[in-house]
């Protein structure tokens, strides 16, 4: 199993990831967006396993068939950190 992880910024190429990762991407893999990575996922049309972060770039979204794991703002790790975690 593969864990692809999403985080905070811009996708320079969204086609190149989709298409990238649809070749290699099976169905048992994870697909972990942290905290505002999951923008970039659903702008490729990619839902998530799970979204893990304090969620302050997503308070405005509410994936329904996503697991979410918030934590507080105040945390002694990134979201990307609480996402390796999990992966």
């Amino acid at each position: 199993m593969q864990a692809f992880i999403f985080v905070n910024g811009e996708a320079s190429s969204p086609r190149y990831y989709r298409r990238h990762l649809n070749s290699v991407r099976r169905d048992e893999d994870l697909v972990i967006c942290a905290d505002g990575g999951y923008r970039i996922a659903d702008s490729l049309s990619i839902t998530p396993n799970l979204l893990i972060g304090d969620l302050d770039s997503v308070a405005d979204i509410h994936p329904e068939s996503t697991r979410i794991i918030r934590y507080p703002r105040e945390k002694d790790s990134s979201d990307f950190e609480l996402a390796l975690r999990k992966a």
